[in-house]
Parts: C-alpha cells; structure tokens; sequence
C-alpha cells in the first residue's frame, strides 16, 4: 500500500513539472495569454452553445473575439499554440470551452482568467475557481467561495426570484425560444433565437449574463443572436411528410436529456415517444419514463424495467419508434448513435422532398 505522504509527494512533483512546461511552452510561443482576456465556460453540457451566443453578442458589439474549441487541449503546446493564433489575428476576447484534460496536463497554470462561466453546476466548475478568476457567472446556487471574487463581479441566473439576471419567461416554439428577463432587479430584457428547446434558452442567458458583465449593449445581445442558426442534434424538429413530428437531440448528458424531453412534452399535441442509445442513470430515465407514452432503449440485452422496450440495434429501435407514431405523436430521439438516421430526413426537409 502506497504511504499517504508518497503520493502527495508525487502529486507536488508532477504539479511542479507541469507548471514549468506550461512556463516553457508559453514563453516559446511569445506569452500568448499576455494582452488576451480570456473567458472560461466551465459545465458538463451547454459549453459549446453558450461559446457561439456570447461570440455572436461580441461580434455584434464589435468587439473581435475568438472561440477555443474541439482538439485544442490535446497537449499544452496545442494550447499554447491556439492562443498565439489567436493573438496574432488581433483577438481581444478568447472564449475557452474548459475541459477536465486542461487541467490535467496543467495548461492553466498561471494564466489569467477574467471570467469563469459556468452552465451547471458541477466539480469541474469549482476546479476552475482555483484559477482566481475576476467575474464569475453561475446559476443560482452555485457556491463561489467567500472571498474569491468581489460580490459586485458575480452574477448569477435562473429562474429564483433573487438570481441576478432572472428568468421571468420562456416562451417554446419548434423553431425557437423567446426568453425574458430582469437584470439587476431592474432591467427588462427580452431575446429571442431560432435555438428552440429549455438546454438553448438556459445557455442564452448564461451568455446574456455574461454580457451585461462585460458592459455589452442590450441592443448587441438582441441583434447578435437573432439570425443564429442552430446545427442538427440541438432539439431540431424535423417536419415530415407523415402526420407526426421527429425531435431530434444528440443529448450526451443527463441533464441534456431531461431537458430535450421536457422541451418536447411543453410542445407535443398527442402522445410522446422517447428513442435513446443507452439508458441515462435512474434519475434521468424515471423523469422520461413519466413524461413519456413509450421509451424504446438501444441494447443488447433485455431491460429489467419492463415498461422500457428494447431493440438490438439504433436501426431497429429507429423503425420501431416510427412504426409505431400516429396523428400529432412526436418521436424524441435521442443520442449521436441515430444521426445517420436523421440526417436523410434532415436533408430531404430542406430540399423539400418526402421524408419518413
């Protein structure tokens, strides 16, 4: 068994070789960090969203900013590199999609992090706290430690009557969201997007937040994010030339899925189908179990909850669920594994042809 101090032992050194790589690698590269604002989005879902509304907002407010997304935290130099780039191409602002695999090769080390947003609450979120951020914008609830940040460079959103930038409305449609909001207790703010479903509109006001921080107009919020289109797999609805409808959301997540399924039970005339690769954990799939008429599962065994249907393969269980969909159904369909499913009918939508 390893002794206690061994181990802490080993912790500090690795610490410490990683700390002087990140130096060495950021000075190779010319201190990119230096003269950049950097702004961490820090969440098990939503990063990506949130990255593209509050980019969209900067841009409008014309401010140039860059978004670090995909492989950029393959290694610390891959980092460090990415930051030049985007130094070089006069950036003012970088976004950073923040990942678990940053921490872990210590690229953060020492840099300088204006602002920390965070889409749900989780411990990757509170890592990054570590890194001592100026502004932070977080739900409600979030637990920043006394002392870390000034209260009067904190926000917070959602929909409790004392959140900072209050959710006072969502409105749903198949092909967007319109949301309301009071910031600071005074504010009237309403923006709306074609990103449809309750996952887009919580990280529309995580960026809407984060703006009102950075002293955006609200005019550059509204304008920014109104000719946005949303990619497949982000609640899309898919019309057909049947009578039911298809939602579509790649839902990696628990959380993503519960409000992929929610988003679609708000909206859906009759009855609601559920179709997922794999099970989420009990929480999540008793949620769906409630809201939905039926949940087919992909899976190669049987499920010990007998109310869950079961099909071998992504193809079966995508035939299955729309064999069985009648007048004003919608079928949820959830999960990447279908997306050569969709994408067919994705494409025979816009091209205006019959679809399933």
């Amino acid at each position: 068994m390893s002794h206690p101090g061994a181990i802490l032992a080993v912790d500090m050194l690795r610490d410490k070789i990683q700390s002087i790589h990140a130096k060495a690698m950021s000075a190779r590269y010319g201190n990119p960090a230096r003269g950049l604002s950097v702004i961490l989005i820090s969440g098990e879902r939503g990063k990506t969203t949130t990255a593209t509304f509050l980019a969209a907002i900067l841009k409008e407010a014309g401010r140039r900013t860059s978004v670090l997304s995909g492989d950029y935290d393959t290694s610390t130099e891959h980092f460090y590199k990415s930051l030049s780039k985007c130094k070089k191409e006069q950036t003012a602002l970088v976004l950073i999609e923040a990942t678990d695999r940053l921490l872990e090769i210590g690229a953060l080390q020492g840099l300088s992090v204006d602002t920390l947003i965070v889409t749900d609450e989780n411990e990757q979120a509170h890592s990054f706290m570590s890194l001592g951020p100026k502004h932070v914008v977080a739900p409600i609830g979030f637990s920043v430690p006394d002392g870390s940040v000034e209260p009067y460079q904190q926000i917070t959103y959602g929909d409790a009557e004392d959140a900072d930038a209050r959710i006072d409305n969502i409105k749903l449609y198949r092909q967007g969201t319109e949301v309301s909001l009071t910031i600071d207790h005074q504010t009237k703010l309403d923006v709306a997007t074609y990103y449809a479903g309750y996952a887009n509109a919580t990280d529309l006001v995580a960026a809407t937040a984060t703006a009102y921080v950075l002293a955006v107009p609200h005019d550059s919020v509204q304008e920014g994010v109104a000719d946005l289109e949303p990619p497949l797999g982000l609640c899309s609805w898919l019309q057909t030339d049947h009578s039911y409808e298809i939602m579509y959301d790649t839902a990696s997540t628990n959380k993503a899925a519960t409000l992929a399924v929610k988003s679609a039970k708000t909206l859906v005339k009759r009855r609601l189908i559920v179709l997922m690769e794999q099970a989420y954990d009990a929480e999540t799939m008793q949620y769906i179990k409630e809201q939905a008429d039926r949940v087919i599962v992909v899976s190669s065994s049987e499920h010990t909850d007998a109310t869950i249907e079961v099909e071998s393969s992504s193809a079966e269980a995508f035939e299955k669920a729309l064999r069985g969909a009648k007048r004003d159904d919608a079928v949820v369909v959830l999960g990447s594994a279908f997306a050569s499913n969709i994408a067919p009918i994705a494409n025979a939508a816009e091209e205006g042809e019959p679809t399933a």
